[in-house]
């Protein structure tokens, strides 16, 4: 893998983790803002976690198009790496780390949410449902 791909990868990555901030930032206000029962503050937490959320889609839609225009074993190569799975040389150690802030940042996130959706939506709950299946 090229250090351009490597680069644009890293790129995007940090651009994740910069919405990943933002997008934990306010779902912990949305968590405050429930507890509180403060429904217009919940209405705009809601409203304002799309632009992060967006902002994520447009970068996976990125890096799924890097992968794709890589040579296979180069784009199966850099999919393991933004998989977690390491494989990668010295060269993408910055963005193996990125990647695992990432996805740490992603399972606060996932926590907080989980709450979020089971004190809202109590046996209706999207993890609710999903457990039992």
């Amino acid at each position: 893998m090229n250090e351009q791909t490597i680069t644009e990868a890293h790129g995007a990555c940090r651009r994740i983790y910069t919405a990943l901030t933002e997008l934990l930032e306010l779902t912990n206000e949305l968590s405050e803002a429930i507890q509180r029962q403060d429904q217009v503050s919940v209405q705009l937490f809601l409203s304002m976690r799309q632009e992060p959320l967006e902002q994520l889609r447009v970068c996976d839609a990125r890096l799924r198009r890097l992968c794709s225009l890589l040579p296979q074993a180069e784009g199966a190569q850099l999919r393991q790496i933004l998989n977690g799975q390491g494989g990668g040389t010295a060269a993408t150690q910055g963005l193996e780390r990125t990647v695992r802030q990432n996805r740490q940042l992603l399972e606060q996130i996932t926590r907080i949410d989980e709450r979020i959706n089971r004190r809202m939506g109590g046996k209706k709950s999207f993890y609710e449902k999903n457990a039992s299946q």
